[in-house]
């Protein structure tokens, strides 16, 4: 018979500290994979370090009187699924680099139906002496290395495809409504520069802002930070984002400028600071931290203690222990 629609995906993981797997028990077992997707439904290896009962009542010329057989299982975890027709092929990888690896394959027969929690196996997988010979080249370093294939035989459960979502980024278009002067109803001087803002986006964004607006209030004056810097800060504010021509700046990696101070991060940092714009003010402290040398740590230490930021103190400190210890 032949199915048009197969899924198939592959699966490898590795099994460590075989040696404490052993005396588990007959039919004894625990999950070897991570769970794993494929043909949209959810998967995961369990192993039967002993073996189960069906080694010996379905193994048929495979099952020796007396041998012990590590097993390999494929259970379908997801619960909301259908029951599934199912091919697969499960491989213990030879690690000497030969190829000589251990398969059993059901690829090219007819599927198996599976349920729900579930499970699919060879019986008599391999005998456990031929894993822990001597010279096997299945068990290196205590680890066997473990690939399974499997074919999902018919469309995925439909159920389980989600609906792509509009992204909708209110960032950008608030930004937008910024950069066109849409409904702005206060101008922010700073140094001569006008920037037409809107009362409530920055009242919602900073305490401070919030406590400087008056309703008979059209204009308010900035004399503290510098344009570049507090148009940086605008920008962050309605969109959560630096301006493309200011982010190589303050990512913190670009410090050609003869002090920390004189750089974007710092600058915004303390516009951060001051302005209580905590989530900018934590991004340019990680931005100063991942920066730090001998050279800039006193700078960056005293920046920590005018913007009072404890964390970033700390890490200074810590620092400056580890490399004047």
């Amino acid at each position: 018979m032949t199915f048009k629609n197969i899924v198939e995906g592959v699966h490898g993981f590795t099994l460590e500290k075989y040696s404490l797997c052993k005396g588990f028990g007959v039919g004894e077992c625990f999950q070897g994979s991570n769970n794993f997707t494929v043909g949209g439904r959810t998967w995961a290896i369990y192993v039967f370090p002993e073996g189960t009962i069906s080694d010996k009542t379905h193994g048929g010329d495979r099952y020796e009187q007396g041998h012990v057989y590590f097993g390999l299982h494929i259970r379908l975890v997801s619960t909301k699924s259908d029951k599934v027709l199912l091919r697969f092929k499960m491989t213990i990888l030879d690690q000497s680099g030969n190829g000589d690896h251990w398969t059993q394959s059901s690829l090219h027969l007819s599927p198996v139906s599976i349920a729900p929690l579930q499970d699919s196996n060879f019986p008599c997988f391999i005998d456990r002496e031929i894993l822990e010979s001597n010279n096997s080249s299945y068990l290196r370093d205590d680890c066997i290395k473990i690939e399974c294939t499997i074919g999902v035989v018919g469309p995925p459960d439909m159920r389980l495809i989600s609906i792509p979502k509009y992204c909708n980024d209110v960032g950008v278009d608030f930004l937008a409504m910024f950069k066109a002067g849409e409904g702005c109803d206060v101008v922010l001087n700073v140094r001569g520069h006008k920037f037409r803002a809107h009362r409530v986006i920055l009242s919602a964004r900073s305490s401070v802002f919030k406590s400087m607006f008056a309703p008979s209030k059209k204009e308010i004056i900035i004399g503290n930070v510098e344009p570049r810097v507090f148009k940086a800060l605008l920008h962050f504010i309605y969109s959560d984002t630096f301006p493309e021509d200011e982010k190589c700046l303050v990512d913190g990696y670009a410090f050609g400028a003869a002090s920390v101070s004189s750089t974007m991060a710092a600058k915004l940092f303390a516009a951060a600071n001051q302005y209580d714009m905590k989530r900018l003010k934590s991004i340019c402290e990680s931005h100063l931290w991942r920066s730090i040398s001998l050279k800039r740590f006193g700078e960056i230490l005293s920046l920590a203690e005018l913007c009072n930021a404890p964390d970033l103190k700390l890490l200074c400190f810590k620092y400056a222990a580890e490399y004047y210890d």
